[in-house]
């Protein structure tokens, strides 16, 4: 009799489930087919709105880079750091520019006085600059430059005056930056735009216009590279529906007989088929596109398909008005829909089968407990602690499993938390540990944290020892308080500490009001952080009111094979250097004073530079300091010193 009530309701479950399915599976597909329409409104709207946002954000980025580099040389001029006399100089600044600006196709600037200076990097790599100036009697001539920005090779010469340029006497009827039209280049590879902006003096004459180049050739390649459903497309026309670029593979410009060159031409006379209709579409409602504005999303029928359609208005604050056009066939969706009713079917069959091995529902009594004691387990294994899934309300051996296993997790969670606490703790001290000990000295030593070194470990190198020393401290600290001294020497060293870190050195001491720095590097970082420090506190005695007179300070730089390690005995050890050559430094440093200069090296760091025309040096003396029984001679460099003093020096 028990037997047959067990079989009666496995029958009764069997055929509840099959219903169930067959009910919930032809409802889906129902749903699904008629819901499909919606679907695809919606994916296609979001794959248009995708598509328009990525291009607008690429086309802003790509744009700004001209007007950047326009903005920039402006400034340098009106600073002060460039001025457009010196072709010299704006040569060398146009040159580096064009290395940098690696989206821009060509830098220029003309003049009022009738010169001009262009950097082009050519495909080949080849970096030329065109230069106009009284040299050249009128001519603009084309270079071939070195590695260096040399010129090396004339290429060409042709009589050019940039005022009589339109995209000069554009800028200058502007007054201010701007973008020219749209051109083709004169080797038909390719169409571009620039960016030109009038440069003024102080009194608002007007001195030159800057001109920077837009190759349009990359924002094509980049439509290209953008994946708009199997067959569907974009381009970027201009507001009189001039083609910019377009993601097919038709050239924005073509072959126009009666000018006998190749101009950019209208989207509504394109060779493709879905270009030229939907700018056609557009031209028709929206009066010849002056009623498109913001960001529109439309459809239009084109041989009996729908077309999705999203237009958006792309503008920029130099007068930039371009149009981004995303246009996608509806049939390229479908085929979505088509294979989801072919799934749903599918699924249909798969379910009746599986209706039929109800019985399985037996075991999932035993499975899924024991399934959620594996999630919970997973999670315990990435650090997540929250085990409340477990079935710890039952009363068998499962339910003990469980209540073990949450105890054990609680466990663990504790110990991990004490064990970060105490990973925290032994960073935070390392951490303070390098405040004391600069990590270049253990990277000198090849140790990765303060607790591996040892007494004893030591290095050998060749290095240049820098000493920086302020002239007449002990006289000034006597005019101030405990507290004012040391909140003056951690100012003063507060300013100094950064540059020396900027230039690949480190600090191996403060000796009250000195700093002794090493340079692991090169002589020359050394020599550019000293006369960076020596700039950096003209611009700190300007700021500083904590004392009356100029803060100075002298500098002594010597390079030479040094020890580095550790000295000291069981329970107190430190980091130093031992060698003659820091002696040497400390007394060169010393010599500032007797010599009345801020910067002195010795001829061993002289001869560690790499370039010493790049620095103002002059000999001072040959010297023998004390210790010492071979003279040596001192240099000064004084790249730091206002003009006049050098002119005087």
């Amino acid at each position: 009799m028990h037997k047959k009530t067990k079989s009666s309701l496995r029958t009764v479950l069997i055929i509840a489930f099959v219903i169930q399915i067959i009910t919930v599976v032809t409802l889906t597909g129902l749903l699904s087919f008629y819901n499909g329409r919606k679907a695809v409104d919606d994916l296609a709207s979001q794959l248009r709105t995708e598509i328009t946002a990525r291009i607008s954000q690429h086309l802003s980025t790509y744009i700004a880079m001209p007007h950047l580099a326009n903005q920039m040389l402006s400034e340098n001029i009106q600073l002060g750091f460039l001025k457009v006399t010196d072709i010299s100089s704006l040569k060398h600044y146009l040159w580096h520019q064009a290395q940098h600006f690696k989206t821009v196709s060509y830098l220029g600037i003309g003049t009022e006085n009738a010169e001009y200076v262009g950097a082009q990097v050519l495909y080949n790599g080849l970096t030329i600059l065109e230069v106009l100036d009284k040299t050249t009697q009128g001519y603009l001539e084309t270079w071939e430059t070195d590695k260096q920005g040399h010129l090396i090779n004339l290429r060409s010469s042709r009589s050019y005056d940039p005022r009589r340029r339109p995209w000069y006497r554009a800028a200058v009827t502007a007054g201010k930056p701007i973008w020219s039209d749209i051109y083709v280049y004169v080797d038909n590879i390719g169409m571009g735009i620039s960016a030109n902006q009038p440069i003024y003096d102080a009194q608002a004459n007007l001195m030159a216009v800057a001109s920077v180049d837009l190759t349009l050739l990359d924002i094509g390649k980049f439509l290209k590279s953008l994946k708009i459903g199997r067959t569907g497309q974009t381009f970027i026309m201009t507001r009189s529906g001039a083609l910019v670029a377009t993601s097919t593979s038709e050239e924005p410009f073509r072959f126009n007989p009666k000018q006998w060159r190749k101009e950019p031409f209208k989207a509504v006379e394109s060779r493709d088929v879905l270009t030229r209709a939907t700018a056609r579409f557009l031209s028709r409602n929206f009066d010849n596109f002056s009623l498109l504005k913001g960001d529109l999303q439309l459809d239009f029928i084109l041989d009996g398909v729908r077309q999705f359609l999203q237009v958006l208005s792309f503008r920029d604050q130099y007068g930039l008005d371009w149009l981004i056009v995303v246009v996608v066939p509806e049939t390229d969706f479908m085929a979505r829909i088509y294979k989801n009713t072919r799934l749903t079917f599918l699924l249909l069959v798969i379910a009746l089968i599986l209706a039929t091995l109800a019985g399985v529902l037996t075991a999932r009594w035993i499975v899924h407990p024991i399934h959620r004691l594996t999630i919970a387990a997973q999670r315990l294994s990435t650090g997540q602690w929250d085990c409340c899934n477990l079935p710890i309300e039952r009363t068998d051996e499962i339910g003990q499993l469980a209540q073990s296993f949450s105890s054990m997790a609680t466990q663990l969670q504790v110990s991990f938390m004490t064990l970060n606490d105490n990973q925290e703790k032994l960073k935070q001290l390392n951490d303070a540990y390098q405040r004391f000990v600069p990590y270049e000295f253990l990277n000198l030593l090849n140790k990765e944290s303060v607790i591996e070194v040892q007494l004893g470990d030591y290095i050998e190198r060749e290095m240049t020892i820098l000493f920086a020393d302020i002239r007449g401290f002990t006289t000034l600290s006597e005019g101030m308080t405990p507290k004012e001294n040391f909140d003056f020497i951690n100012n003063y060293l507060s300013q100094m500490e950064p540059i020396i870190d900027k230039y690949h050195g480190f600090i191996d001491k403060y000796i009250g009001d000195a700093i002794m720095a090493l340079f692991p590097t090169n002589a020359d970082d050394a020599v550019s952080c000293a006369i960076a420090m020596l700039t950096t506190l003209e611009a700190y005695n300007q700021t500083c009111e904590n004392h009356a007179l100029p803060l100075r300070i002298g500098i002594g730089l010597n390079t030479g094979p040094l020890m580095l390690g550790t000295v000291g005995g069981k329970n107190r050890m430190d980091g130093t250097v031992i060698a003659d050559a820091v002696n040497l430094a400390s007394r060169v440093e010393s010599l500032t004073k007797q010599y009345g200069t801020d910067l002195l090296i010795t001829h061993h760091t002289y001869q560690a530079l790499a370039d010493t025309t790049r620095y103002q040096i002059r000999i001072i003396d040959r010297v023998i300091v004390k210790g010492k029984s071979e003279p040596i001679t001192l240099y000064e460099i004084f790249d730091a010193k206002a003009q006049t003093t050098i002119d005087v020096n």
